[in-house]
């Protein structure tokens, strides 16, 4: 890929290891020994097994032999660490729960959820709704706990809140563009609060302890941990050059950290074409948070099941990897088109919306008045400040271009092209923590 060669340009980053192994696909091997599997199923394998088990078995053995293929024959994405199979998994299992999402859209509302026993036996029966809005005092006078209000707020989403904005921050390391999804967010919330029950919050809860609170601390926490990583220097050693044995340990835990840390620069005003992918990297973040608590209405899925979390887990690697390609298309000229995860990601959102829409005949579709004529003011205004600010004001003053060019930190000298990124300048690499540098006596 062009990437690694302008990564390894950079000053900080060097690596001396060489190919092992365990860094090659393996697939004549993985082909043996998956036939092997097939064949002992097939031949020897004379347990009785009912209908159902053999359908339970013939699907997961069918997902199995997707995950190896996908393993073995996909593309490699811009993550290396901890290893690029890992990231390959990734994008194969997003593939898979893609089509498990086309799947549901072709069957009716009642078998879809009763389908989705087969992923958890208590699944099937629509769950209890949660409100949050019954009761919006801060203080309550002559109560034994005048503020039970404020406390029975302090649950674990108020971790996970923290803990999710601080990955977010990982995967967008921008300032105002997290800011951005977090106040975004909290308007959708508004917005759906009749079609969702339980995004009716008090008005302390979403801006107080949500956008004020645990987004910024966990937007804070991320840029930090961000800005040190981006101060990293990552010295690379083979794991075989390495003579002790503390050494070798020490390298075999930084596997599990990242290869290089890319630093990101959104700058949307920059150009036309900056402001537009930061806009659809802003839409796309807020469409996966929305579509997270609609497709779980929908499908009955309780707020306790296992099977968010691992949706959660599983769009969460994807998302590190798309927010990645869509910041390098965007952003530099030797990238010509967007990224092969973050197309998958785009399918599965829009595959969500239409599930959603099939199968939420009981929502209501009708918007509140007011939210309404918000969001068409908003993107009324936003379309009007692209065309003033990237049209209509170069086009009448040459001199407010340049302006707007040296505002953005471009560069306005003669000849220089106004959107593109040199590769000396551009700092791309993985995504995740330190660095190691090991001592003489480790090697």
């Amino acid at each position: 890929f062009w990437w690694r060669a302008a990564m390894h340009r950079n000053a900080n980053f060097s690596d001396d290891a060489s190919a092992s192994f365990l860094w090659t696909r393996h697939t004549l091997l993985v082909l043996v020994a998956v036939l092997g599997y097939l064949l002992y199923a097939a031949l020897f394998d004379d347990t009785p097994y009912t209908r159902e088990e053999n359908i339970k078995r013939g699907v997961g053995a069918a997902v199995f032999m997707f995950l190896v293929m996908g393993v073995t024959q996909f593309n490699d994405g811009p993550f290396t660490r901890p290893h690029p199979a890992v990231w390959r998994l990734v994008f194969a299992a997003s593939v898979l729960y893609w089509l498990f999402i086309v799947f549901l859209i072709f069957q009716s509302p009642d078998d879809g959820r009763q389908y989705m026993r087969f992923l958890d036996p208590t699944l099937g029966v629509k769950p209890p709704e949660q409100h949050y809005a019954e009761d919006c005092r801060l203080y309550i006078p002559g109560a034994a706990n005048p503020y039970a209000n404020l406390y029975h707020k302090m649950d674990r989403f108020v971790i996970a809140h923290a803990v999710g904005w601080f990955f977010k921050t990982l995967i967008v390391r921008d300032f105002w563009l997290c800011h951005c999804i977090s106040v975004l967010f909290e308007l959708c919330e508004y917005t759906f609060e009749r079609q969702l029950p339980n995004f009716a919050e008090c008005w302390w809860d979403h801006w107080v302890l949500d956008a004020l609170g645990c987004n910024a601390i966990g937007i804070y926490l991320g840029l930090k941990v961000c800005s040190m990583l981006e101060m990293k220097e990552y010295k690379w050693q083979s794991f075989w050059k390495i003579k002790t044995a503390k050494g070798k340990l020490r390298r075999a835990m930084y596997q599990f950290t990242p290869y290089y840390w890319a630093h990101f620069s959104w700058v949307p005003l920059r150009s036309l074409q900056h402001f537009i992918v930061s806009v659809l990297a802003v839409a796309l973040m807020v469409t996966c948070e929305v579509l997270a608590f609609f497709v779980k209405d929908v499908l009955w899925v309780p707020a306790k099941s296992d099977l968010n979390i691992y949706r959660l887990i599983l769009l969460a690697a994807a998302a590190a990897v798309s927010g990645r390609e869509v910041h390098d298309f965007g952003h530099d000229a030797q990238c010509k088109r967007l990224g092969q995860q973050t197309w998958v990601l785009l399918f599965i959102s829009a595959s969500e919306i239409i599930l959603c829409y099939k199968y939420g005949a009981h929502i209501d579709s009708e918007l509140d008045p007011f939210w309404r004529h918000f969001w068409i003011a908003f993107a009324v205004a936003l379309v009007l400040f692209t065309l003033v600010y990237f049209v209509l004001v170069p086009a009448i003053s040459p001199r407010k271009k340049q302006a707007v060019r040296i505002k953005s930190g471009e560069d306005v000298s003669e000849g220089s092209d106004t959107g593109d990124i040199s590769a000396d300048s551009v700092s791309l690499g993985d995504s995740t923590s330190p660095t190691p540098v090991f001592d003489k006596k480790d090697q």
